[in-house]
C-alpha cells in the first residue's frame, strides 16, 4: 500500500515508548512514508528541528511524554517558536483512549487529527490522507492566534459565530452532520460546561475532530443544528 498523496512527505513521530515508534515507523513505510525519523519526547524532537537534523512535513506526536508532551509541543509549533519549523506543519496527536474535555486543548490548539493507538496501515492511509493534497480538510490560524490557548482540560472554543438562520432544527449524530452546518443550540460537556456555543459553525476540520473524539471516546456526540 503505498499512495501518491505521500510523495515527498518527510514523518517524525514523538513517542516516549520505543515500541510504540518504531511500529508506527513499520506503519508509515507500508503507506508509502519513507523519509521517517524518532524522537522520544517533545524535547528531543524540538532539538532535532532547530540544529536542522531534519525538516518534518509531519509530526505525529503522542498524547504523554515526559520533558514536553504532545500538547506542549503542538503549542510552541503553532506559536512559531520552533526554529526551522513553519507553523502550520500537519500535526497528528496519537493516543489512546480519549475523553471528550482532553480533546478540547488539542482542537483549540489546531491539532489537524485524533489518532488512536495502536495505528494500523489502513487508518493511517485514511486518515493522513485527508490532511494532505489540494482538498486538504485543515483549520491553523496565524501564530499569534494561539499565544494565550491553554493547554489544560476543558474549556470552550471559539469558532466563527453565525446568527440564526431561521432554518428547520434538528438533532444529528456527528457522523450525519454535513460541514458548514450551524449549531443550533449550545454544545456542553457531560458536566454542563460549555464546549461550543450556540451560533458556531461547524467547518469540516471541526466536525472531523468532534467525529475523531467520538470514535476514541466510545461514545456517540449528537448536535442540534440548523438545516
Amino acid at each position: 500500500m503505498s499512495l501518491a498523496v505521500f510523495d515527498g512527505v518527510s514523518a517524525l513521530v514523538i513517542d516516549d515508548v520505543r515500541f510504540t515508534s518504531q511500529r508506527l515507523l513499520r506503519t508509515l513505510e507500508q503507506i508509502g512514508i519513507a523519509d521517517t525519523h524518532a524522537a522520544p519526547n517533545g524535547a528531543a524532537a524540538c532539538k532535532m528541528i532547530e540544529t536542522g537534523e531534519i525538516q518534518p512535513t509531519l509530526i505525529i506526536a503522542d498524547f504523554q511524554m515526559p520533558e514536553m508532551n504532545g500538547l506542549e509541543l503542538l503549542k510552541r509549533v503553532r506559536m512559531g517558536t520552533v526554529a526551522n519549523l513553519p507553523h502550520d506543519v500537519v500535526f497528528v496527536i496519537l493516543t489512546g483512549f480519549l475523553e471528550l474535555n482532553r480533546s478540547v486543548p488539542a482542537v483549540r490548539l489546531g491539532a489537524d487529527g485524533l489518532i488512536s493507538k495502536p495505528l494500523t496501515p489502513p487508518v493511517a492511509a485514511q486518515k493522513l490522507s485527508q490532511l494532505f493534497g489540494t482538498d486538504a480538510a485543515r483549520d491553523v490560524r496565524s501564530a499569534e492566534y494561539y499565544a494565550d490557548k491553554a493547554i489544560d482540560d476543558g474549556g470552550a472554543l471559539d469558532p466563527e459565530i453565525i446568527e440564526d438562520n431561521g432554518n428547520e432544527e434538528r438533532e444529528l449524530p456527528t457522523d450525519l452532520v454535513t460541514p458548514g452546518v450551524v449549531l443550533s443550540r449550545d454544545l456542553n460537556y457531560p458536566n454542563g460546561e460549555l464546549l461550543l456555543p450556540k451560533g458556531a459553525r461547524i467547518d469540516r476540520a471541526l466536525l472531523n475532530r468532534l467525529q475523531e473524539v467520538a470514535e476514541l471516546s466510545g461514545s456517540v456526540h449528537r448536535l442540534w443544528v440548523w438545516i
